[in-house]
């Protein structure tokens, strides 16, 4: 297993390629923990604790995975960690896009799956 820190997107992303490159798997269960880009990208995370990814290192890595499944099949997809009361609120002036965010980033993967 390999650890790949927010220290390594922001700093090292190579190591997020060469490690996805590097799965042998014929099939990938992706899960989407929504507090990787809390105080970021979006605020309708649950644990508002840390500034997490913005939304551009997130789509970085999505791109990343979007090119492995061009070679292993989808198992499965899951978003979790939003926080219902926060997301889609205004914060700070500014409507939260947790449920927009979490859209975008379902329906590039399933598309991808799907088209394979």
């Amino acid at each position: 297993a390999t650890l790949i820190t927010k220290k390594d997107v922001k700093t090292k992303f190579v190591k997020v390629r060469e490690t996805l490159e590097n799965v042998k798997t014929p099939y990938l269960y992706v899960s989407v923990d929504i507090d990787v880009g809390a105080n970021s990208a979006l605020h309708g995370a649950r644990f508002l604790n840390c500034q997490g990814l913005s939304l551009g290192e997130i789509n970085n890595i999505v791109h990343e995975v979007l090119r492995l499944l061009g070679r292993v099949k989808l198992l499965g997809l899951d978003l979790l960690e939003t926080d219902v009361y926060r997301a889609g609120t205004v914060v700070q002036g500014r409507k939260d896009r947790t449920y927009e965010i979490e859209a975008e980033l379902a329906a590039r993967i399933l598309h991808r799956a799907v088209k394979g």
